[in-house]
């Protein structure tokens, strides 16, 4: 086998065992990020019809209407309406699943880590299945 067509085969096998993915899964993971971060958004802004827009179909389902869907998020969720610092730290990707981590910092200065499960629909947009809040130790400055 020639000198470059093995460096070739190094390179394409490292850069898959660190991760890399290509242009595709690089886009795929800045939707995910705007979905969760939009949502986050729209909640704060006290917008339920836009943020029950980015529940998965089975979410909404669950939920009926944008209305329950804002009590539910304001009773068990507080840390997400108007956080003092939301940031999406990691996604992950499989297919049509996909699964983010972010670092919220909620009003009071408590910090939390919160997980979303999201599924591509098939007119290729991104829904988010759930969210799982836990405080984390320590506070923001």
């Amino acid at each position: 086998m020639p000198v470059r067509q093995r460096f070739l085969i190094v390179a394409l096998l490292a850069a898959v065992s660190l991760g890399w993915a290509g242009p595709a899964a690089a886009d795929a993971d800045a939707d995910i990020r705007a979905v969760i971060v939009d949502q986050v958004d729209a909640i704060s802004a006290g917008d339920g019809a836009r943020a029950f827009g980015y529940a998965s179909p089975g979410v909404q389902d669950r939920f009926g209407s944008s209305e329950t869907f804002m009590f539910m998020v304001e009773q068990g969720y507080g840390a997400l309406v108007r956080p003092r610092a939301f940031e999406v730290e990691e996604v992950r990707q499989d297919g049509d699943r996909a699964a983010a981590r972010a670092r919220v910092v909620a009003r009071d200065g408590r910090l939390y880590q919160a997980f979303y499960p999201l599924r591509r629909q098939p007119d290729g947009r991104w829904r988010i299945e759930g969210c799982q809040l836990k405080e984390a130790p320590g506070r923001a400055l």
